[in-house]
């Protein structure tokens, strides 16, 4: 919700995750080029940049009204929806789908659509990673979530920092990677 995060902190992480993959034109002397696409998932999942070059997305990464609903569910299944297009092919371990809320599912299918879709993206081959926003309540994460994550290979974050982030740059070099806001 637009109340839980008024210092962007979802889209400042999301920055700071597009500028550590290598874009295109840093794809030399062996280096891969990573993919990414960038998903909203407040009310109707959305795609607002297809897959395609790092540095393309850094226009979508800009503040934006956010609304008070969250549909991770649905922008894991869209993230799922792009990565599979044909011409993207393999996913199976190269491919992630990282998710910045700071909530549960209070539209969609809730909590149980969100675990169905990452479970689909398990199957898949596609780890998926969380990065759960501390509000100003604290924690209100799920245990059925962080397992499902876990499950994937992923990895689950509490983010109140976005400085934190930056040890994880350019982790997996060659990786297809997607990040969901």
């Amino acid at each position: 919700m637009s109340g839980n995060d008024p210092q962007d902190l979802r889209l400042t992480a999301a920055r700071t995750l597009d500028k550590s993959l290598i874009s295109m034109s840093e794809a030399i002397n062996g280096k891969t080029a990573d993919l990414v696409t960038v998903v909203v998932f407040a009310g109707t999942p959305s795609v607002k940049y297809p897959l395609g070059d790092p540095q393309g997305a850094e226009s979508n990464l800009i503040h934006y009204p956010l609304e008070d609903y969250t549909y991770a569910g649905g922008g894991i299944d869209k993230s799922i929806d792009e990565l599979i297009k044909p011409g993207h092919e393999p996913t199976p371990n190269r491919t992630s789908i990282i998710v910045f809320t700071d909530g549960l599912d209070n539209a969609g299918g809730g909590v149980s659509s969100t675990l169905s879709k990452i479970d689909r993206a398990r199957i898949l081959g596609i780890r998926v990673s969380y990065g759960f926003l501390v509000d100003r309540n604290g924690d209100q994460s799920d245990p059925r979530i962080q397992k499902a994550v876990l499950q994937t290979g992923g990895t689950y974050s509490i983010i109140d920092k976005c400085w934190l982030l930056s040890a994880q740059r350019r982790k997996n070099r060659g990786q297809i990677r997607v990040s969901v806001i």
